[in-house]
């Protein structure tokens, strides 16, 4: 305006000592965008002055107003509920007369049809207009409240009222996130409460019965099936469906049932009888005062992540990362860590000496002000080591020397990452997708999170330590790189060179640590696998390159880890080395099964005197081989015999057997420290859930403490369930606490509660706290819900309601919560839903507890940590085997610190370490080695140079039906061929391999030597129990004995007819006796199997 331009021209203005007015020396300018809005014209001066000093803003998220601790709608609630709710926060309403379209609050429940009627019947002019309408002036019309029908009224609104499009799309939208009409329902993760109780909830509560608890404990057993392998009462549809996947699930059913029953020998234990008061330490506590508990952790849950603001007035070791004193504080610490009583080897302390002096040249370059004015680069270097080499070890004197040397903060100047929780909280650090904000189901050049938020994260970071590199797909860590390297910024860092070029990771300096004999990724590309099959560009390739490349960009320092630190015991190290190598050898295998060896165990006795060497079967005594060739039946009771004198040999050698070979006497040393609280590790999940719930009571009964059972509530949310008759309801509700808690969103059926009985979180419970899933914590009590009365049964106490709080400790922890001791975690029931079945998408909503008993791992939950004692159990020893299952069983067998604390549960394959070193991590870690003269390209051609052949044989060599296996005695008596199928031992059947071959152990005879011999062996123990009722064999007929076939039969057949599978013919059924049906083969087709 003119007035404005002449006033902002004047002495005075520009003083200060006047000011602009709105309306007259400026205007606001309407917006064309609609980002905001101005007020009405008004020729009133007024008016005017807010028009042009005032803007409406539009808000780009709308506020949501929300009742503290409403529960949202799903199908878990009653309808009335999810009515009202919907009604309140998306319906049109007023508290004056309202009309039909905007009712007053208290009609709401009303149907359109009554609303009409009432408003024309002018029930508002009984009240006078423009006025508040309180609830009583309406309650002098009963009638009204009558015609009450808030379901209905709701189905009214939405079927053609809503007022705007825009409405109707924001009501679509909530109920599709909370109540799908398909039922699924319920926001996917909330904390349960009184109010999700039975008032809230129309399908009544599982009323679990004391008789029905030893059921959930004991294995389950397989239904009575009809000679098609079918329920009886199966339709044809269904009959033929489960022909088609019975083979496919047929074998995994048998190694989840033999892994139980196994477990069910060794740890299974009666009731405690008796009565349970008369056990120590009762668990309840906290009756009067768990809600202040409740309150104090929800208050320090508002405090702010650690990494979030780096630069917070409070914590002054974040405000800057040098000082003066930086260099002498970093010889100091480091000085100290080397004179320590248990200091670094020598390959730890070059490392640790390594990383100080890269410490030292940024410290100085930052207090010179000339950063990145040198031409040394930041590390990007990989600690390989054996499990066991002390790489968490290392990592804890990396940290050590950071935050005492130079204060610095985790998560500001430096921060450690794994990529699982279990791994994060081993190392008390992040996972990469929490810190660097990746989402979990990312896609190769998928969203990298808030960039402002990681933008935060990097501005003083410096050093990142990864640990279990070998686990990370090879697109995730490109796209963690990504992140850093865009978050950090460009001037005063070491992001470019002087070329311009921007380095790897930012410039931040980049410490790897893994094992690549160890786990790989569950999904996503393998970082040690062949480059060339991956795409020549994005986040996985460049990672691929930071591996298999040249130049800058690629690793620039391999260190090596090869002193075991884990475990001191020479020869189980050596074992551990074969296995890894995969050229376990025999004698080996047969000391740790307690079989028939070559020699003696022991080295330094007289025993070994005459020892001879072969190139091919190593070192033997002289005198058992001419035994052996003299015919001797059983070698097991010779070697005792000739051992017996010699007590050192008789000790090493029951020493190293380590596989349970008899489980009708198990050994009392099991039922002992440290194997009363010793994780068992398996392949699979359920096994493992149930051997964690069964050996609670065990725990309860050695340490006689009181043993508490909850279960579960579960809330059907697919209609069809919901209105089933009680009876079929209760037996649903029921089946469904058989699931293991992987199949319920980590959510455990039953739960078992005892005082200082060791748990593992399924899932994170507080990151600041570094409450992570797999962190191990102890049960410290629990608080029972209201009018819950605890039943006696056989001495242990059930529970019909879940427990309000349970309360875990954590050892090692320094945080407190309100009064309770440090290190005490008050935990409240969660809800989630769950699929019940996958395939047709049928949910339950269950509320229950995050943990379990910490009595059972697999070997993703167990990677990287350090065991006192552990129970391992490889799967059958007929199994076909393969690379994942040689590296999971690697895993867990060198998780021990020693020996005698290591208890295999079942034998070992022997084909299962002979397969040679995994062939990826053996040529990547020979092309980061430097002493080994393997390049790039020279891996790149041996990739190529193999054929598909030998994947074919190596399938071959890992199936033992179809493996050839030596013969000792043929090989010693000179004969040119000594390898036969397993057939030519007398193994006609998978389950006979252990008893027929592999337990002569390393003096092997075939059916021809045995019967030129006349030394028939017998095997005296069977280590293998019983297969389970109603699973049967593969039989076979007298004519497939004689042509000794063993391949699978698949064919078709016609009236009158038998198929064998193991000759893979057709015979006529008149021929044989039939003794009884099985199922084997096609989809569609059924073969009869005959005893000879």
């Amino acid at each position: 305006m003119q007035e404005g331009a002449i006033l902002i021209r004047s002495q005075k203005y520009k003083d200060g000592k006047i000011a602009a007015k709105p309306g007259i020396h400026f205007t606001a300018i309407e917006d064309t965008g609609n980002d905001y809005y101005l007020f009405p014209e008004h020729p009133e001066e007024l008016y005017s002055v807010l028009r042009h000093s005032w803007v409406l803003i539009r808000k780009k998220i709308p506020d949501v107003v929300v009742l503290e601790g409403l529960k949202l709608p799903s199908c878990a609630r009653s309808s009335i509920f999810n009515s009202q709710y919907c009604s309140l926060f998306f319906r049109p309403w007023t508290l004056l007369t309202g009309s039909i379209h905007v009712p007053h609050l208290s009609l709401l429940g009303l149907r359109q049809e009554s609303l009409r009627k009432l408003y024309e019947q002018r029930l508002h002019s009984q009240l006078k207009l423009e006025k508040r309408v309180s609830l009583s002036e309406v309650k002098k019309h009963p009638s009204v409240f009558e015609q009450m029908d808030w379901p209905y009224a709701w189905d009214d609104y939405v079927r053609g009222c809503v007022v705007s499009r825009t409405a109707a799309a924001l009501i679509q939208s909530f109920l599709l996130k909370t109540m799908a009409a398909s039922g699924q329902g319920g926001d996917s993760e909330s904390e349960a409460d009184e109010s999700d109780g039975d008032n809230n909830c129309e399908v009544p509560r599982l009323q679990l019965p004391a008789s029905k608890l030893q059921e959930l404990l004991a294995p389950p057993c397989k239904k009575p099936e009809s000679a098609d392998g079918t329920n009886d009462n199966a339709s044809l549809a269904e009959k033929l469906m489960a022909n088609s996947k019975k083979k496919i699930k047929r074998k995994k059913g048998n190694d989840y049932e033999r892994s139980m029953q196994i477990g069910q020998a060794v740890w299974s234990t009666p009731a405690l009888g008796g009565a349970a008061d008369d056990r120590d330490q009762p668990g309840n506590m906290y009756e009067d005062t768990f809600d202040e508990h409740i309150a104090a952790l929800s208050e320090s849950r508002s405090t702010n992540n650690s990494f979030s603001a780096p630069f917070d007035e409070k914590r002054n070791a974040a405000a800057t990362w040098n000082r003066s004193d930086a260099s002498s504080n970093l010889d100091t610490v480091m000085k100290e860590i080397l004179s320590r009583e248990k200091p670094p080897n020598q390959e730890q302390a070059k490392f640790l000496k390594h990383f100080v002096t890269r410490l030292k040249v940024e410290v100085l370059e930052q207090q010179q002000r000339n950063i990145n004015q040198t031409q040394t680069e930041p590390l990007l270097d990989l600690v390989h080591g054996f499990p066991g080499t002390g790489k968490s070890a290392t990592i804890a004197w990396m940290r050590e020397l950071m935050e005492r040397g130079l204060g610095w903060e985790h998560g500001v100047q430096f921060v450690c990452l794994a990529f699982q929780n279990a791994m994060a909280a081993q190392i008390n650090g992040f996972t990469i997708h929490h810190w660097s904000g990746i989402p979990v189901r990312m896609q190769d050049e998928g969203g990298s999170g808030n960039k402002h938020k990681q933008s935060i994260k990097c501005q003083a970071l410096r050093v990142i330590i990864i640990d279990e590199v070998s686990m990370i797909s090879a697109e995730l860590l490109g796209a963690l790189e990504n992140v850093v390297k865009t978050a950090v910024r460009t001037k005063g860092t070491y992001k470019k060179r002087s070329n311009g070029d921007t380095r790897f990771f930012g410039g931040v300096n980049v410490v790897m640590l893994g094992d690549f004999w160890q786990l790989h990724p569950v999904s996503g590309t393998y970082l040690a696998s062949d480059p060339d099959l991956t795409p020549g560009y994005g986040l996985a390739r460049n990672s691929l390159n930071l591996f298999w490349g040249q130049g800058p960009d690629a690793i620039r320092n391999f260190w090596s880890l090869t002193e075991l630190m884990r475990c001191k015991d020479r020869w189980y190290n050596e074992f551990l080395t074969q296995c890894r190598r995969g050229d376990l050898k025999d004698e080996m295998y047969a000391f740790l099964h307690g079989l028939p060896t070559f020699k003696s165990p022991c080295s330094s006795c007289a025993c070994n005197s005459h020892i001879k060497h072969d190139p091919l079967l190593g070192s033997y005594r002289a005198d058992w081989k001419t035994k052996f060739l003299q015919g001797e039946k059983d070698m097991a009771s010779y070697i005792r015999n000739s051992e017996k004198t010699c007590v050192e040999c008789t000790e090493e050698r029951r020493r190293r057997h380590r596989v349970l070979s008899d489980l009708h006497n198990i050994p009392s040393s099991l039922t002992k420290p440290p194997y009363t609280s010793a994780p068992a590790l398996y392949s699979f999940n359920v096994p493992r859930y149930f051997s964690s719930q069964l050996r609670a009571r065990e725990f309860a009964k050695q340490n006689n403490v009181q043993l508490t059972w909850c279960y579960a509530k579960d809330v059907p949310l697919y209609p069809g369930d919901r209105e089933l008759k009680a009876d079929a309801l209760q037996d649903k509700l029921f089946s469904w606490l058989r699931r293991h808690d992987q199949d319920t969103c980590h959510l455990p059926s039953i739960l078992p509660l005892a005082k200082d009985m060791p748990i593992r979180l399924t899932e994170s419970l507080d990151r600041e706290k570094q409450l992570y899933r797999g962190r191990r914590g102890f049960i410290y009590g629990w608080t029972l819900a209201r009018n819950c009365i605890p039943v006696d049964v056989g001495g242990e106490f059930l529970l019909d309601r879940l427990p309000t709080v349970i309360y875990l400790i954590f050892p090692e922890a320094k945080w407190q919560i309100g009064k309770l001791p440090v290190g005490v975690y008050p935990l409240k029931p969660r809800s989630r839903t769950w699929k019940v079945n996958k395939y047709t998408g049928i949910e339950a909503r269950r509320t229950g507890f995050w943990i379990l008993p910490d009595f059972g791992s697999t070997a993703h939950m167990i990677q990287g940590a350090t065991l006192d004692a552990a129970f391992v159990d490889p799967q059958d020893v007929a199994n076909k085997v393969g690379l994942t299952l040689q590296i999971a069983v690697y895993v867990c067998l060198s998780r021990v610190k020693e020996l005698l604390n290591l208890c295999v549960l079942q034998p070992l394959s022997p084909l299962l370490f002979k397969r040679g070193p995994p062939t990826g991590p053996h040529r990547l870690i020979r092309k980061l080695n430097p002493k080994d003269p393997l390049t790039t390209e020279g891996a790149l051609d041996e990739w190529r140079q193999e054929a598909e052949v030998v994947d074919n044989e190596l399938k071959d060599k890992d199936d033992p039906m179809k493996a050839e296996h030596i013969c000792t005695s043929c090989y010693l008596t000179g004969k040119q061929h000594f390898r036969y199928p397993a057939k030519d031992f007398g193994v006609t059947l998978p389950t006979e391999f252990y008893t027929k071959y592999v337990a002569q152990g390393c003096w092997t005879r075939c059916l021809n030597c045995q019967k030129r011999t006349g030394a028939v062996f017998e095997c005296v123990s069977e280590p293998n129990i019983s297969r389970p009722a109603g699973i049967e064999e593969e039989s076979v007929c007298k004519i497939c004995l004689e042509k000794g076939v063993t391949h699978p039969w698949k064919g078709i057949l016609s009236s009158g007819t038998h198929g064998c599978s193991v000759c893979d013919t057709v015979h006529k059924g008149s021929t044989f006796a039939l003794k009884f049906w099985n199922i084997t083969g096609t989809s569609r087709f059924l073969s009869k199997h005959i005893y000879n």
